[in-house]
């Protein structure tokens, strides 16, 4: 039975893609090296959003609306250097995020990306904010990860007009931009440095420590206590974060409502192996194999 095992920590276990992902999630050391300070945020759909940010930077004051998309903004300006920084969170609600998951949404941007636009460059320009000049896009990746969640980022360089008479306005400004969906919504993380001091392999650094502490949480107290999918979801959110005896939980909760519910039992034998409880996971994955569930990787064949 041990064999169960080995095979859940070297293989994928929500399915067989061709695609390889890049997971860019920030280790604690990571967070630590840059003393980065933890945000928690809370949209107006009661989901929770938490992110570390530089120390330095200050919250600026921001009510969510149809017309304001913004869920806050941090900021910091050094005239003395001339440099700035700032990070936006926004989310968009459309009938369109309603019909795709955020896999299936970050692949339908990079197709079409791709077919319509033959990977051109300068069509993403143009749909930029005018007051953007000297733009170069420097890359688009469609095949990240942070915290179990995928997400395509835009990298990009370029001037703002609107800084004109400022100090800031001859500072090189470095942006990138994360998306990703959650409850059907379109989530953007857009982080901005004004710089032309700051060695770009250390700001690459930083911008990408931020974005791989990007996670999102439901809040609990909201949760449907009757829906089995709720828990179940919630179940993987904390397998994700290895917090197997919490994903337990979850999923023991989600096929007390729904007996029927092989995704969760087949989840639960997962999380059983991981505390080497063989036995009990071989029979939830059995039991999971029993009611139709694809057991791709044949797993249930290592319990025998």
């Amino acid at each position: 039975m041990k064999k169960l095992l080995l095979i859940l920590l070297f293989i994928p276990l929500s399915g067989c893609s061709q695609k390889s992902y890049n997971d860019i999630t920030s280790s604690a050391s990571d967070i630590q090296l840059y003393n980065l300070k933890e945000i928690n945020l809370k949209d107006d759909n009661g989901t929770k959003i938490i992110l570390y940010i530089p120390n330095d930077l200050e919250n600026q004051d921001n009510t969510i609306s149809a017309k304001n998309p913004t869920i806050a903004m941090f900021e910091s300006y050094n005239e003395n250097f001339d440099e700035g920084f700032n990070i936006s969170i926004d989310k968009l609600y459309s009938k369109y995020t309603e019909e795709v998951s955020e896999k299936e949404y970050i692949e339908i941007v990079e197709k079409g990306f791709k077919q319509n636009y033959n990977g051109d460059f300068s069509f993403i320009i143009r749909g930029l904010p005018p007051a953007y000049e000297d733009v170069k896009v420097y890359s688009l990746d469609f095949d990240l990860m942070i915290d179990g969640k995928f997400f395509g980022r835009r990298v990009l360089y370029c001037k703002d007009k609107r800084l004109k008479g400022t100090s800031l306005y001859d500072s090189q400004i470095t942006e990138y931009q994360y998306i990703t969906l959650h409850n059907k919504r379109k989530y953007q993380f857009t982080i901005r440095s004004y710089s032309n001091i700051q060695s770009i392999s250390s700001l690459v650094a930083l911008m990408n420590t931020i974005a791989g502490s990007i996670k999102f949480q439901e809040n609990d107290a909201e949760l449907d206590p009757n829906n089995a999918n709720a828990y179940y979801k919630r179940g993987n959110s904390k397998f994700d974060l290895k917090d197997y005896n919490g994903a337990i939980a979850d999923y023991t909760k989600a096929i007390e409502l729904d007996p029927n519910n092989a995704n969760a039992y087949y989840k639960r034998g997962v999380s059983k192996a991981y505390f080497k409880d063989y036995d009990n996971a071989c029979k939830d994955v059995k039991k999971a194999q029993s009611m139709g569930y694809d057991d791709f990787f044949n797993l249930s064949k290592s319990c025998d």
